[in-house]
């Protein structure tokens, strides 16, 4: 299938012959644990991937010697799929211990602390959320603070929609009763990731079709106010800012290709999709240097400037419980799936 081969990922989203590696740009995933590093370079052999340990470096926000829970498979989906989109980019894995928005938001602080510094990271991807009214104002208001500073540095945060649909449950792993999308997504100093389903040809590896995922996360946030990239885009028809902004493969048949503990591990959710958006915009950095343009900065803005026709393609079947896709910006799969060289020549 597709998805045990990583390039197929740059076939399927027009990202192959660009001449980009990510090289020079630094991804940062924030997650409770750390992975294996034979499980990476497993990873890195099977796909035919030219990536060295050293590129990859692990930092436990706790401090050294803290103990970490072992490796439970999204710390090790974020990395081999951010590192295997972007082969060339330096993938800082920070390790917060759990999950608990205290240990996240040491997290968050950390990175923020090295983004200051000359070679931190540009890219953050976080696959961890919530429903909007399961987290409180006051953890909501610090974490977007955190997230401002570090778009203010030009740093984007892509974080996952969520797998629960338009109505996800109290742990956002299944469906509830109440539709609203889940925080940290709904951020609107973040770019929220939804979720496709993808079809392959398995002899050419060549895009058949794409629909949205039924489980892909989005909705109107009923805390944050629709941003101005939003109102400017005239793409979202609400006071309140619209989940997802953009989207791509999350569907778990077949599901993403992972080695866990040695092992195969097929795996799906907007925790795929996220990772691959992060590989995806360190191709763009390093192609914009390489074509003498300014620095990306944070991406939200730029992605509702540009040509959508061009840039993106329309979703336009599928539903994630409320909503449907359709034509233009929609509630399921943001505005679409990306066109990576067609986004590369449309950002102002």
């Amino acid at each position: 299938d597709w998805s045990s081969d990583v390039c197929s990922s740059d076939l399927a989203y027009d990202a192959e012959n660009m001449g980009v590696t990510g090289k020079g740009q630094v991804i940062a995933i924030l997650i409770d644990s750390l992975p294996r590093i034979e499980d990476l370079k497993r990873f890195w052999n099977d796909n035919g991937l030219k990536v060295a340990q050293e590129q990859v470096k692990f930092i436990n926000v706790h401090g050294v010697g803290h103990a970490l829970s072992p490796p439970s498979g999204e710390e090790t989906l974020d990395t081999e799929w951010a590192s295997g989109v972007a082969p060339g980019a330096t993938i800082m894995v920070y390790a917060a211990g759990s999950t608990e928005y205290t240990d996240l938001d040491r997290g968050l602080q950390r990175i923020y602390a090295d983004a200051l510094k000359a070679g931190g990271p540009k890219f953050v991807s976080i696959s961890l959320g919530l429903r909007e009214d399961l987290v409180s104002s006051d953890e909501r208001n610090s974490e977007s603070e955190l997230f401002l500073r570090l778009a203010a540095l030009g740093v984007t945060v892509f974080v996952s929609s969520g797998d629960g649909g338009s109505n996800p449950d109290n742990l956002g792993h299944d469906r509830g009763t109440i539709n609203a999308p889940e925080y940290e997504s709904s951020d609107v100093w973040v770019v929220g990731v939804g979720g496709t389903s993808l079809q392959i040809d398995s002899n050419t590896g060549n895009r058949i079709g794409e629909t949205a995922w039924s489980d892909s996360g989005g909705g109107y946030s009923s805390v944050a106010t629709r941003p101005i990239w939003q109102t400017a885009a005239n793409v979202v028809n609400q006071g309140y800012r619209g989940v997802p902004d953009v989207s791509c493969v999350a569907d778990q048949n077949p599901g993403a290709y992972v080695i866990l503990k040695g092992k195969e591990w097929p795996v799906g959710g907007t925790s795929w999709s996220t990772p691959i958006w992060a590989g995806f915009a360190a191709l763009l950095a390093e192609g914009r240097e390489k074509s003498g343009k300014s620095k990306i900065g944070f991406l939200a803005p730029s992605l509702y400037k540009v040509d959508r026709n061009q840039a993106f393609r329309d979703i336009t079947a599928g539903s994630n419980g409320k909503y449907s896709a359709r034509s233009g910006w929609n509630e399921v799969t943001g505005l679409g799936a990306p066109n990576v060289a067609a986004l590369l020549r449309e950002i102002p």
